[in-house]
């Protein structure tokens, strides 16, 4: 499902989970505040552009954990609630690059494990399409487990 650039878009249909043959979804530059209910029920997703999350929002990252086909790369909306997350743990997911978290500022312990497909932690990890002089600022403990693809450590500072 392409709906990539309409930019009225408040909400997806609250039906979705009937939508179990669902292998896309590109929701970029719409203007969804939530997600609706019965996420984790599209079991064949491959590709899911953004996860919108905001306040209110009952529809949590969780959503996504028995969605064994998603791949590739994934966003985050609804910055507000992320500014004060201080720990952060990532499982298994067959993702082929990290998510974009260095900008999340007050981060203190994050883990990461169970990302077998991903094969190289680089800038997009740290900074994402921003320039930042200082990626991770409160970060205390950064924990890899379970990376068998893992090659590559490109982080420039």
């Amino acid at each position: 499902m392409l709906l990539q650039g309409c930019c009225d878009l408040k909400n997806l249909p609250s039906e979705m989970q009937n939508l179990i043959n669902l292998r896309h979804l590109d929701i970029r530059w719409t203007a969804l505040k939530v997600m609706p209910q019965g996420m984790e029920k599209l079991r064949s997703l491959r590709t899911l552009s953004d996860f919108v999350v905001g306040e209110g929002n009952e529809v949590g990252i969780t959503a996504l954990e028995n969605l064994k086909f998603l791949r590739g790369h994934f966003a985050f909306q609804g910055d507000p609630l992320f500014r004060n997350l201080v720990c952060l743990e990532l499982e298994n997911c067959n993702c082929t690059t990290l998510p974009q978290l260095g900008l999340l500022s007050s981060l203190k312990d994050l883990v990461i494990k169970g990302f077998p497909s991903v094969r190289a932690v680089d800038r997009e990890f740290c900074w994402g399409s921003m320039s930042s002089s200082n990626p991770f600022p409160a970060l205390e403990t950064l924990r890899f487990e379970d990376m068998e693809e893992w090659k590559e450590w490109n982080i420039c500072v």
